[in-house]
């Protein structure tokens, strides 16, 4: 007992100096930070997730209810969406309502549709961006729908399908049951399925699929490998009647459908497709700066030349082809005088997508029926959505009268 009780202070002792000395040793042989050495990496941003997703290509798909009354409204939210394809359905159009369809096309866009023939309403379109390339496959009417198949060229080795489906409802006018759509609906997509391109299948389908009864047209594409994308409702009573639909085992959609604006009853689907954005066109224009050229060394050069000096016999004389040399001195003398003052200039620009007649008023209602969306969105009262349609009403209003304005204006001034 009497060792041990010497012993312990020696052996704390021994210990407190033998983690001493390794913390000496740590400290001296720990390599020192010098600030100096830190450098700035800088992240590209095209690899950043934002300008990945931004750079995608983007789809569009709405039912317009007839693009007649609408066409200002579809121009301007072609113009803020921004999309690459906009996919329409029940258009309306006849084949004599070639005004509309240039209505419906800003810089930079193109329209291509099949009208319903024989019968009211229907119809269904495409609006693409002009560096794409879209050419029509086939077209036609079942009893129970309309179909119309377009391939879309996205790049030089890659193309993508687009079938646009519009089926009506059930009414008076339209006495065909689900069941005769499920039935001539499997016969058709056994014609598509096969397709070598990647296949994507888009419209106004009619059906509630959000609700239990409508599981049959799911089973259906479930058993065809097909896989439907929309889980929103895209009509103002909260039901989805618009579908984007694609085969398992192509990857085309990056993300879930959202809902954007309603631009009739039915709400527009916007999604991202995983391919590159087509380039956006460039137009070249050529323009003088005349208003920068130096009128008093104009004026000077225009003395010195030969068209104001004393004229030679040769060209003052009243000879066959005196007029014409004159003439020729004339326009070379002016055309060598005009590049050197003001040459031709180039200029590119990026065919954007513009609204001609949009003004302060139509932006004011704009961020008002905005607000209002919003709004009823939130709440799904039935108070907010009469607000909110008569927000849409009177902006589209807006729109049509603007436009009229616009053209009016526009055709009074190249009578005068």
């Amino acid at each position: 007992m009497e060792g041990e009780q010497v012993l312990a202070p020696q052996v704390k002792e021994y210990l407190l100096l033998f983690q001493r000395a390794v913390q000496h040793i740590a400290k001296s042989t720990m390599p020192s930070r010098n600030a100096g050495n830190v450098i700035n990496i800088n992240c590209c941003a095209g690899l950043s997730l934002n300008g990945y997703y931004n750079h995608l290509m983007t789809l569009c798909t709405f039912s317009a209810r007839s693009v007649k009354n609408k066409s200002a409204a579809i121009l301007d939210y072609i113009c803020d969406c921004k999309a690459d394809l906009f996919v329409v359905t029940e258009t309306r159009l006849s084949a004599d309502d070639a005004a509309v369809r240039a209505e419906l096309c800003p810089d930079g866009y193109k329209f291509i549709d099949r009208p319903r023939l024989g019968r009211r309403g229907g119809g269904t379109g495409l609006v693409y961006r002009d560096s794409l390339g879209v050419k029509k496959v086939d077209a036609g009417e079942k009893e129970s729908f309309e179909f119309s198949e377009w391939t879309v060229t996205l790049s030089s080795s890659h193309n993508l399908r687009v079938v646009i489906i519009y089926r009506p409802p059930y009414c008076d006018e339209h006495r065909v049951s689900t069941n005769v759509f499920f039935t001539e609906f499997s016969i058709y997509l056994e014609s598509i399925l096969l397709s070598k391109e990647q296949l994507l299948i888009t419209g106004d389908f009619n059906i509630h699929v959000d609700d239990p009864d409508s599981l049959t047209l799911l089973d259906l594409l479930e058993s065809v490998g097909l896989r439907q994308h929309v889980s929103q409702p895209t009509h103002v009573h909260g039901h989805t009647l618009d579908l984007i639909i694609t085969r398992w085992s192509d990857q085309i959609i990056q993300d879930s459908p959202q809902t954007d604006r309603f631009i009739s009853d039915h709400a527009s689907l916007l999604c991202k497709l995983l391919q590159d954005k087509p380039a956006v066109t460039t137009k070249k224009d050529t323009y003088r700066r005349l208003k920068s050229v130096h009128l008093v060394s104009l004026k000077a050069d225009s003395t010195a030349s030969g068209l104001c000096q004393e004229q030679s016999d040769e060209l003052t004389s009243v000879t066959p082809g005196g007029g014409d040399a004159l003439l020729r001195n004339y326009n070379k003398t002016l055309s060598r005088m005009t590049n050197c003052y003001a040459p031709i200039k180039i200029k590119t620009s990026r065919a954007m997508p513009t609204v001609p007649w949009y003004n302060a008023v139509i932006d004011a209602v704009k961020r008002i029926r905005r607000k209002a969306k919003r709004t009823w969105r939130k709440t799904k009262s039935l108070s907010d959505l009469i607000i909110f349609k008569s927000k849409k009403n009177q902006m589209t209003h807006l729109m049509n009268q603007a436009r009229g304005a616009f053209y009016a204006n526009f055709i009074d001034s190249y009578q005068k």
